[in-house]
């Protein structure tokens, strides 16, 4: 019996429902009396890159696996089915759909609705073109299959053929065009490093106590700008690619034993090596993960932060901008400036004022508006603002 062997890749996410529709397929070939069809979900996969124009980066990516089917040839006594003709005009226009391995002869490319066993000539949807193993071919119509063959289910022969275009339809589900899975991992993980220096982290618990942007949403949308060509509202720097790099290094290389479930789904979401749009907030918390165990988060000089002042006066200092978080409100954006002295105290103003950056190092004027705590370190909150100096 001769089988052919039909191979094809799927996307990784697919491959369940694959195998689900592979195994329907199955259940009706034992039904029509056909031969078993069987797979191999095969360990080899190959990745599918998207590039950015401008930076040349990897915005998204797609894995595929290696998929095998088998089944049994369709042949009855000496004859081989070759292909099955669909007539789509009367001027003979046709379609064929060519069994794996097998040649159709070109003539039969415009070949009319005629059956050479019975030999009539009238309308037909299709036809089918066998050989024989003397090297004899022959167009069938339909009905006539079982009388010239003497096959007791012609319907399964017929069926038996058509199960290699079943099989190349359930690749083509998404109709033809590349589809992406996710984002690029070390992509992902830059601009994440890019947003958390300029904006500081913001969990999407906290964003929604504060009213302001979780660090994952900004992420997606300066990732999805930077798909769609548009101008990101951080600038990728060396820096930001060797912080992402270092926290997927760290966090692959987390023992598999004595994990919570947070740094379970942490590492399983980082194994994907890509990100798909349900863990972006999780693969977005890894670089906080990676900066709180490694003692990143928080610089040494902030620790011996004091009040400084009384509430109501009116200070002149000099301090260096550490971040602005940026958020939306009634009246427009609000940005979260974090200041630090030279004596290493925190300061804070809210304001929409765009002309500072991190890193600014500048003479403030304001007033003193509160004295607060965030995270047990003490911080000085200024109002009516004025950026005296800028170096």
């Amino acid at each position: 019996m001769e089988t052919i062997v039909h191979e094809g890749w799927a996307l990784e996410s697919r491959v369940p429902s694959l195998v689900e529709n592979l195994e329907k397929l199955s259940t009706r070939a034992k039904k029509l009396g056909c031969p078993a069809i069987t797979w191999e979900v095969t360990d080899e996969t190959k990745r599918s890159e998207e590039r950015d124009d401008i930076t040349g980066l990897v915005v998204r990516v797609s894995y595929y696996r290696l998929v095998k089917v088998s089944g049994a040839a369709p042949v009855y006594n000496g004859w081989h089915l070759v292909a099955v003709i669909d007539h789509i005009k009367e001027d003979g226009t046709n379609l064929f759909r060519v069994v794996p391995g097998e040649e159709l002869p070109e003539h039969y490319r415009k070949t009319p609705q005629h059956c050479d066993h019975c030999g009539h000539s009238r309308y037909r949807k299709t036809t089918i073109v066998v050989r024989h193993e003397d090297g004899t071919y022959k167009q069938l119509g339909s009905a006539c299959v079982k009388d010239f063959l003497g096959h007791p289910k012609p319907e399964s022969f017929l069926w038996q053929a058509e199960w290699p275009s079943i099989f190349e339809g359930m690749f083509n589900e998404g109709g033809g065009h590349r589809e992406w899975e996710g984002y690029d991992l070390k992509t992902f993980m830059t601009v994440t490093a890019a947003v958390v220096r300029e904006f500081g982290w913001l969990s999407r618990g906290k964003a929604n106590e504060s009213g302001g942007y979780a660090t994952a949403d900004i992420v997606n949308g300066n990732v999805a700008d930077l798909i769609g060509g548009r101008k990101m509202d951080v600038t990728l720097l060396p820096e930001d690619e060797v912080m992402a790099d270092k926290t997927i290094n760290f966090i692959n290389s987390m023992p598999q034993d004595n994990l919570s479930d947070y740094e379970y789904n942490l590492k399983a979401s980082f194994e994907l090596n890509m990100v798909i749009p349900r863990y972006e907030g999780i693969v977005a918390s890894g670089l906080n993960y990676f900066m709180r165990k490694n003692d990143l988060l928080e610089k040494k000089e902030w620790k011996n932060s004091v009040h400084v002042g009384t509430v109501g006066d009116k200070i002149t200092v000099k301090v260096k901008v550490l971040n602005i978080y940026w958020f939306e409100t009634q009246f427009g954006s609000c940005g979260v400036h974090k200041f630090l002295d030279n004596n290493g105290n925190i300061f804070i103003w809210k304001t929409g004022h765009h002309g500072l950056v991190p890193d600014d190092e500048i003479v403030l004027k304001g007033t003193i508006k509160e004295h607060n705590e965030y995270k047990e370190k003490k911080q000085t909150v200024l109002t009516r603002c004025k950026v005296l100096e800028k170096e």
